[in-house]
């Protein structure tokens, strides 16, 4: 969660000042829980593929999450 929230501080809310981040962390049906984080900074490019990170941050990112059986 830190690393997204640092993301997000860094590039969706910084240029303009005016922004918003959402933090939400629900427990799901099957006893597990779903934490998503949302900003309104303008998102990864279309063609962006999870499976060829070169950012150190996202990389820990997607380790970190499938660590704790993240998807």
């Amino acid at each position: 969660m830190n690393e997204l929230t640092s993301n997000a501080f860094k590039y969706a809310l910084s240029n303009s000042g005016d922004g918003s981040l959402q933090l939400t962390l629900k427990e799901e049906y099957t006893g597990s829980f779903k934490m998503t984080v949302k900003d309104s900074g303008p998102g990864l490019p279309t063609l962006y593929d999870i499976n060829t990170i070169t950012s150190l941050g996202l990389r820990l990112v997607k380790k970190l999450s499938k660590q704790l059986c993240g998807a």
